[in-house]
This record gives structure tokens, sequence and C-alpha cells, in this order.
């Protein structure tokens, strides 16, 4: 198509066979230059959670304060609907009996959405929901990093992510 591709160093003609080796290994090299930044900010991140640093995202019912502590959430609503969970859980033993219990008495929960986390939404729960309640560890007063792992998929779309066990976590809990 005779199209021209320039840099701040020159101007390269794709047609041309020098051109294209030049411009394949500057764009290898920048790929490489890239993967060394995203690791060592991964480093740095996995460094900060290793000493407690990290400010992660936190469950519905815990808040930050300005000072950075973690406290139960100022909303009684709030704090009585997580405090029923885990009540609901221990007395009837399993995700599925007490998401049931809390559809068949209309019992909403509630939940903040990544894209607005200062509102809380109140939803019926479903498994997955009473699940991601019952096993995070900072409702026990715990701090984790790495609970999930995700990989990129061979076709380039969304990312898998999966679920580890607590021996695989990059940073354990602790009190």
């Amino acid at each position: 198509t005779d199209t021209l591709i320039l840099d701040e160093y020159g101007v390269y003609d794709p047609k041309r066979t020098n051109d294209r080796l030049l411009l394949g290994l500057k764009g290898a090299l920048s790929e490489y230059e890239l993967q060394g930044i995203r690791d060592r900010m991964i480093g740095g991140q996995r460094s900060m959670a290793a000493r407690g640093e990290l400010k992660l995202p936190l469950p519905t019912g815990l808040v930050y304060t300005p000072t950075d502590e973690v406290v139960l959430d100022p909303d009684q609503s709030v704090r009585e609907a997580i405090a029923l969970v885990f009540k609901t859980f221990r007395r009837l033993g399993t995700l599925t009996q007490t998401a049931r219990w809390f559809h068949r008495h209309k019992v909403l929960l509630p939940i903040r959405r990544k894209i607005d986390p200062k509102t809380v939404c109140w939803t019926l729960p479903d498994v997955s929901h009473i699940g991601s309640i019952i096993r995070n560890p900072r409702y026990a007063g715990c701090y984790a990093y790495g609970r999930t792992a995700s990989r990129r998929r061979p076709d380039g779309k969304r990312p898998v992510s999966k679920t580890r066990s607590p021996g695989g976590w990059p940073v354990r809990p602790s009190q």
C-alpha cells in the first residue's frame, strides 16, 4: 500500500527486507521491555502485600478509616446482614442451604459493585455470593494476597481466573 512507518529514529518502508527486519527487532525488544516493566510492577505489589501495606479492596461489611485501618462498616444494617450469613451458615452447614434460606425468607444482602464501591446495593444472594462471604479471610481479620490466579487464553479473550488453595497464596493470612 506504499505506507511508510516513522518513529523518532527514522522512516521505514515495510516493503524493504532490511526495514521489515529492523521493525520486527524493535517490536520484539519493546515487547520484552514491557514485560520487564510489568514484572517489576507485580514484584513491587507483592513486596507491599508481604509487608501488609497493599491496600486491597475490602469485602462488603468492612471499610477503611481515614488512617487506613480496617473496621466494621458504620452502617448497622450491613453489619447485621453479614453476621446473619455466618450465623445461618453455621446452623445449616452448606452454601446451597444458606442461599435457599435467604431466598425462602426474601432476605437481601448488601454488595458493593466494583464500579461504585461507596454505594451499597441490596440483592437476593446466590450460592457464589454466600461463598464469597464465607470464604473471605478478611472477615476473620486476616490479610491475604494472591487468593486467585489468572492466566491468558490462547485466543486472546478475557483471562481465566482460578482460586488457589491457601497453601498457594503468595502472601498467607496474618492477623
